[in-house]
């Protein structure tokens, strides 16, 4: 919490007093496909649903770049990601927008987003986490989540600083693609939440209130396809249809291609058509 309050004040302070450069531009865009890789790819589908295996070199960066983002440790948000698959929208559910705030969509949507933090929520042991704990590189990032978060904070910060040479351009990659980058990908995670449980399209009947929202699918590597994910949620893709853009996706075929991901799993949407609403 007090990271997450300290990038926001950070990130405030640098626009009223570092106005950022190009520099600053990259810095933040490379830090948010690191962001989405780490956690899209890494924490979410890699580790959380079992739908791709990867080399072990592999899971060690996916994961390190999940750690980088301060979403915390890959063994707390796998067990806190399976809760909300399992409760979704229902009592038990860690952040849903619904779940006992149906008179109340703002605040609903802003628990969902942010504030289910502040109650300090630990998941429930609700199954024995073998097939996660049982991995080499998620007790590796586990042990030194902490320090992989400020090498986050230190590579943007370094490399800013070798290509200006000053304490300024130091404190430029440390504000921008430190702290903004932090803010950025964690408000795109969490708005997975709430948006994607408030808003959007329901084509498949799925128990709860996930929904399919374009735009935000652009931004998110392609979780705005909550509601395709969630019928399928076993599955590498979350796309359904030809138009739909799933970046998360994209990156596993790459890695696949270069022989780094294997046993890909795929759910096809013709299997679902029975619980199609639209």
């Amino acid at each position: 919490m007090l990271l997450h309050s300290g990038s926001l004040v950070a990130t405030i302070v640098a626009a009223a007093v570092l106005p950022p450069n190009g520099l600053d531009y990259l810095l933040i865009f490379f830090g948010w496909v690191a962001g989405g890789l780490g956690i899209s790819v890494g924490y979410h589908r890699m580790l959380a649903h079992r739908s791709f295996d990867a080399s072990p070199l592999t899971e060690l960066v996916l994961l390190s770049l999940g750690a980088m983002t301060g979403q915390g440790a890959p063994r707390y948000w796998a067990h806190l990601h399976r809760t909300h698959h399992r409760y979704s929208d229902k009592i038990g559910d860690p952040h849903s927008p619904v779940n006992g705030y149906a008179g109340s969509p703002l605040r609903g949507f802003l628990r969902a987003h942010f504030f289910w933090i502040l109650e300090g929520y630990l998941p429930r042991r609700i199954e024995v986490p073998s097939d996660i704990d049982r991995k080499g590189s998620v007790r590796f990032v586990n042990r030194h989540h902490l320090l992989l978060l400020i090498a986050g904070l230190l590579i943007p910060t370094t490399v800013s600083a070798a290509a200006s040479a000053t304490v300024l351009g130091a404190a430029h990659g440390l504000f921008w693609g430190g702290f903004a980058r932090i803010v950025l990908v964690n408000h795109i995670i969490w708005g997975v939440n709430s948006v994607c449980h408030s808003t959007g399209r329901m084509v498949y009947q799925t128990g709860d209130f996930s929904r399919n929202v374009w735009w935000f699918a652009l931004l998110s590597f392609g979780e705005g396809w909550h509601n395709n994910h969630h019928i399928a949620a076993a599955s590498a893709s979350f796309t359904h249809r030809w138009w739909q853009i799933d970046m998360g996706y994209l990156a596993i075929l790459v890695m696949r291609a270069f022989g780094v991901a294997s046993s890909v799993r795929l759910i096809r949407p013709n299997a679902l058509l029975s619980m199609r609403v639209t």
